[in-house]
């Protein structure tokens, strides 16, 4: 299967594909292992962290996304339910102050009643309506949220994937050029993670157009969150003058229909239908993100700086912070290139933030010191859970064995530089 961009091997002059994020392999045709030349290479390393930037801004737009749908939520629960209650509740005791005592609510919804200027038969026909209306109203509060919530989730078309570089060969990854192996008119990559919709394009032109890729998710952002707001705010007041609006409608339809009209009921009940659609419509597209790395299960795949790692272990505070951070993802290089690291990013209302260490053997064996307080740990691994204990310091040092005097660290964590958008979780 061949996949990637094309580049030309400086052994054999042949023309050489490479993915992005996936080590370079050795040339199809004079099998030299360093196919690429030196300024080659490096290009290629710095698209790998420009690839990986960009599916981080990717993953970030469908995070603003569903905080905006979720900021509408709130908004409108925060103001429609007072004022159900409040109007909905006034509604409801002249409902229940009109409508003959021997009549329960549902007697009162099926029953036909003339207002024809006898006060008993006037009242009965205003329950009537003011019933009819609290309920459709709230039907339609419901649907209205619902319905919006819906749109504020729908997914951004994805970019078409680039074609097969032979007949042979699957569509490539429009970002990175990875193969796409999976199947369907939407397919996510394996490397990068990003969505695909299924022209040749070389090395150099992908370089060039991913400067373009950036413009355009960050257009997208700044447009989804425009139309998010206006959505918002409509949604609120709409939800939350309902109420006053059908309350205020109601002399007007008692004037148009001077009677109870039962034969209405139907459509209480397609609008009920139709908000439990709009409900089972928004849950389809509900998706939980990882707030934060070290809540990825082992064996997840990220990328951190364009190089790929798998979440290979968790290091959990069990009483106190290390070095600040409660939960640590252990990432162990999938090529094995480069040296474990102990990470987590996380996501607090759209504010992200990193702590980043380097896992290196070994350390200063441990003296007893007043100054340096002790933490308990919870070591998870494919191996099993485990407990260590982890000194107090700028750089930590995690101990699996008997902490005795003399006893060598597992790990010294030395703090490593890192931003939000180096890390990428596939």
């Amino acid at each position: 299967m061949r996949e990637g961009f094309i580049a030309t091997c400086k052994r054999c002059g042949a023309p050489h594909s490479l993915a992005l994020l996936d080590a370079t392999a050795p040339c199809a045709h004079c099998r030299a292992v360093d196919p690429l030349e030196d300024n080659a290479q490096a290009r290629v390393e710095q698209a790998a962290e420009k690839v990986c930037r960009l599916a981080h801004r990717a993953q970030q737009q469908e995070r603003t996304r569903d905080e905006r749908s979720g900021e509408l939520g709130l908004m409108a629960a925060a103001f429609a339910i007072p004022s159900w209650l409040l109007f909905g509740g006034i509604a409801l005791a002249m409902v229940y102050s009109e409508k003959p005592e021997r009549l329960s609510l549902w007697d009162l919804l099926h029953t036909e009643q003339i207002a024809d200027g006898n006060t008993a038969a006037t009242g009965a026909v205003l329950a009537w309506w003011l019933l009819f209306l609290i309920i459709a109203g709230v039907e339609l509060s419901l649907f209205t949220v619902f319905a919006s919530l819906f749109y504020l989730r729908k997914p951004f078309e994805p970019p078409k994937a680039l074609p097969p570089l032979d007949a042979q060969s699957p569509p490539r990854c429009h970002l990175c050029g990875a193969g796409l192996t999976s199947h369907g008119l939407t397919r996510r990559c394996r490397h990068c993670g990003t969505n695909n919709l299924v022209d040749g394009r070389s090395f150099d032109a992908q370089i060039t157009a991913m400067h373009e890729q950036l413009s355009v998710i960050d257009h997208a952002v700044d447009e989804r969150s425009a139309i998010a707001g206006s959505a918002a705010d409509k949604v609120v007041m709409a939800s939350a003058f309902y109420p006053i609006t059908l309350l205020l409608a109601l002399p007007l339809g008692l004037l148009i229909v001077p009677r109870s009209a039962p034969e209405l009921l139907p459509a209480l009940a397609a609008l009920g239908a139709l908000v439990a659609l709009s409900i089972l419509a928004w849950l389809s597209r509900w998706k939980s993100h990882a707030r934060h790395l070290s809540d990825s299960a082992l064996g997840s795949n990220l990328r951190i700086k364009g190089r790929a790692y798998v979440v290979s272990g968790r290091i959990d505070a069990t009483a106190a912070t290390i070095a600040g951070a409660q939960s640590l993802a252990i990432a162990s290089p999938l090529h094995n290139e480069g040296a474990q690291l102990a990470v987590d990013l996380w996501d607090n209302y759209g504010v992200q933030g990193v702590r980043a260490f380097e896992l290196r053997p070994g350390g200063v064996p441990y003296a007893p010191d007043p100054a340096i307080a002790l933490a308990t740990l919870s070591l998870q691994s494919p191996q099993g859970p485990a407990t260590a204990q982890a000194t107090q310091e700028p750089s930590p040092r995690i101990f699996t064995s008997v902490l005795n005097t003399g006893a060598v660290p597992t790990w010294t964590l030395h703090p490593l530089a890192l931003a939000p958008e180096d890390l990428l979780l596939v």
